[in-house]
């Protein structure tokens, strides 16, 4: 029984490993995929090249909108305001129309 058990484990763990030696096709010059609980790197593309943030503002609200939903100083029933001159500024925008 004990040989059973160590046959199935041996099996088991090749295939483990046998399935991480091929990271998944992504359309990304660059990735990483980490398992946060141990730090294992799973799956990675080029991760040590230096490169821009797509957007490291959009990053940065994303932070602060979730820490302030974390928080409770927001709730996502909250109404903001969006003022025309922010509505016809140039750049990325959400859509949003005035007063609504």
């Amino acid at each position: 029984m004990k040989t059973l058990i160590a046959l199935l484990l041996a099996v088991a763990t090749t295939l483990v490993h046998a399935q991480a030696l091929h990271p998944p096709e992504i359309a990304a010059r660059q990735y990483v995929l980490l398992d946060l609980t141990t730090g294992q790197t799973l799956a990675e593309r080029d991760a040590d090249a230096a490169t821009d943030p797509a957007s490291l503002t959009k990053l940065m609200t994303a932070y602060l909108a979730f820490a302030a939903l974390r928080d409770k100083v927001v709730v996502p029933s909250q109404m903001v305001n969006v003022s025309t001159v922010a509505w016809r500024a140039e750049g990325s925008r959400m859509f949003v129309e005035p007063r609504k």
